[in-house]
């Protein structure tokens, strides 16, 4: 594997009439950046799985069971409340599986 090199070069000291907060910022940038570099896709697919399967779990403790019935049907639910386009064809039905849309399932991917 070779070696990535930061998008920003940060400069390793700043005068006295600098702002500070320059420097941070860049360091901050390149460290996120460093960091989706390094991400590998089964751990990102293993935490969408994990979530997913909690969310299932949750819905079906909940009552949801026209939610949980059925693989593709939560998959389908779960892609459109996730991505905010919720086109209303199905939506929990009692007061914890509101709670659990509201609280866990939505502001994740957020």
């Amino acid at each position: 594997m070779t070696s990535l090199r930061p998008l920003v070069k940060l400069p390793m000291r700043f005068n006295r009439g600098q702002n500070p907060s320059v420097p941070i910022l860049q360091l901050l940038i390149s460290r996120v950046y460093q960091h989706v570099l390094e991400l590998k896709l089964w751990l990102l697919t293993t935490l969408i799985c994990a979530y997913l399967v909690i969310s299932w779990a949750l819905f079906l403790l909940a009552g949801e069971t026209g939610l949980t019935g059925n693989p593709l049907t939560f998959i389908y639910f779960a892609a459109t409340t996730a991505s905010t386009v919720g086109y209303g064809d199905l939506s929990p039905e009692t007061e914890a599986g509101r709670m659990v849309a509201a609280f866990w399932f939505f502001p994740v991917p957020c």
